[in-house]
C-alpha cells in the first residue's frame, strides 16, 4: 500500500524507526541489509553442505571405470551448488523476519 504524499516518513515493520521513502510494512535499508545478510549466510552453509553430499556420493558411488559418468557427475556437483544456493537464498529471504 503505497503511503499518502502527506506522510513523510513511515515506521519500519520491524525495528520501528521511521524511514521516508518506504511504505507500510516493508524494512528501513538497515534491517533489509541485516536480513539479505542473514538469508546469504543461511544459503552459503545449505548449499556447501548439499555440494559435500553430492561430492561424496560422485567419490564414493560413482564408477572410475566411465569417465563419462565421472564428468556428468562433478557437473552435478556444480549444479547442485547453484541450483541449492539460489533456491535456499529465495525460500530464506521469504521466511526470515
Amino acid at each position: 500500500m503505497p503511503s499518502p504524499a502527506g506522510w513523510a516518513e513511515v515506521p519500519c515493520a520491524r525495528c520501528g524507526t521511521r524511514v521516508a521513502g518506504i511504505d507500510f510494512g516493508e524494512f528501513c535499508p538497515t534491517c533489509a541489509a541485516d536480513r539479505e545478510g542473514r538469508a546469504q549466510k543461511l544459503a552459503h552453509r545449505i548449499s556447501l553442505s548439499a555440494t559435500v553430499l553430492v561430492a561424496l556420493y560422485v567419490l564414493l558411488f560413482v564408477p572410475r571405470t566411465s569417465g563419462l559418468a565421472q564428468a556428468y557427475g562433478w557437473i552435478a556437483v556444480v549444479a547442485t551448488l547453484m541450483i541449492v544456493r539460489r533456491v535456499t537464498l529465495r525460500v530464506a529471504r521469504e521466511f526470515l523476519k
